[in-house]
């Protein structure tokens, strides 16, 4: 594991180079406007960043899930 870590870090290094990439800053990334209105009600806080972010809830996700598994399993059958 270590030694893949240490050919991916060098191989980025040379694609950073090669894609003239050595001043680029990763931006934030922007949420869709969507997205924002309709879960900027519901927070909760980053584990990582520490910052409150929208969040959508479990049933939300479910009821989509739901219908994709169902739509590719008719497709499949």
């Amino acid at each position: 594991a270590t030694v893949f870590l240490e050919l991916w870090k060098r191989r980025r290094a040379e694609l950073t180079y090669d894609w003239d990439l050595t001043d680029w800053e990763e931006e934030e990334e922007e949420l869709r406007p969507q997205f924002e209105a309709k879960y900027s009600r519901v927070e909760r806080v980053n584990p990582i960043s520490g910052k409150p972010e929208p969040f959508q809830p479990f049933s939300d996700k479910l009821s989509r899930l739901m219908v994709s598994v169902s739509g590719i399993f008719f497709m499949v059958i």
